[in-house]
């Protein structure tokens, strides 16, 4: 399954999509729903400029890990002046310039891929399969938490969205077990998938 990366359809505006999102989600029911727990190791390709990803390393501090994965640097100087603020995360949070298909991380590094508002992004599905297959420890779990296809008028074009029951579909395919799928938050959905 092949889409246009999102650069092609706006540029982001990283402040914005930061101040957004704060006043969009509810984090920390968002991250008990998807069990977070202390000590987890987790990549988290498309980070942006950390929304999730300072909550993440909260949940996994002291013993955990979050790998903050982005191709913008602009997002990615975002995230470290998010970070100045939180300096008991600095050990934490290990940020990344790569791609999703090409992570940087070692071979089963992680038990977690957490994927926000990005797997309808990812050009090449089969590609990211691998690399996820690759850095996931066995048994390791992917969460993709993504756009429902709505009418509302922010988010990505309703075009370019996966509904839940199409993006289950596309991680069976590539060898997933899907082992819940579930809405979360008014806009969004939540797919945990294991190798």
């Amino acid at each position: 399954m092949h889409r246009e990366n999102h650069e092609h359809h706006h540029h982001f505006n990283y402040a914005e999509m930061y101040e957004r999102s704060k006043a969009m989600y509810n984090v920390p029911e968002i991250m008990e729903r998807i069990d977070i727990r202390e000590g987890s190791y987790i990549a988290e390709p498309g980070c942006g400029p950390g929304f999730f990803t300072i909550p993440l390393a909260e949940r996994v501090f002291p013993s955990g890990k979050v790998f903050a994965i982005d191709t913008s640097h602009e997002a990615l100087s975002m995230l470290k002046k998010h970070l100045k603020n939180r300096p008991q995360l600095h050990d934490t949070v290990e940020i990344h310039h790569a791609n999703m298909i090409r992570t940087t991380l070692g071979d089963h590094s992680v038990d977690c891929i957490f994927l926000a508002n990005v797997f309808h992004d990812i050009e090449d599905t089969s590609a990211f399969a691998v690399e996820a297959k690759r850095i996931l420890r066995k048994g390791g779990r992917i969460i993709d938490f993504d756009w429902n296809k709505s009418e509302k008028g922010f988010g990505p074009p309703n075009e370019i969205r996966i509904d839940m029951d199409s993006a289950q579909e596309i991680f069976r395919n590539l060898g997933f077990r899907v082992e819940k799928a579930f809405d979360l938050e008014l806009y969004h959905y939540c797919i945990i998938a294991r190798t």
